[in-house]
């Protein structure tokens, strides 16, 4: 009995470990930033993504040039940073 207790015990703490260990991949990412010439996301510190397409965004080629915040997952799409947008925010600009 107490053999089995103790597997038991093992196979539930490898489970919870295995799942610690994926939920960084699903973690959500703000970023901040400009829409550029190509539809890209430009962050603020340089950074260019490629943004995956979705139902849930706006056209963007309406907000080039513009101030935005996005939140959603960083991807790999062929060898270049890709961004799946999740939610997406006009900013305004900055008081001079």
């Amino acid at each position: 009995m107490k053999n089995t207790s103790l597997i038991i015990l093992m196979l539930i703490s490898c489970l919870l470990l295995a799942s610690v260990a994926t939920f960084g991949d699903d973690e959500l990412v703000i970023l901040r930033g400009t829409i550029n010439e190509d539809e890209q996301i430009e962050t603020t510190v340089g950074e260019i993504y490629e943004v995956i397409e979705s139902p849930q965004i706006p056209d963007l080629s309406i907000y080039k040039g513009k101030r935005i915040e996005v939140r959603g997952k960083i991807m790999e799409k062929s060898e270049t940073p890709a961004f799946m947008i999740l939610e997406f925010k006009l900013l305004k600009k900055p008081a001079i």
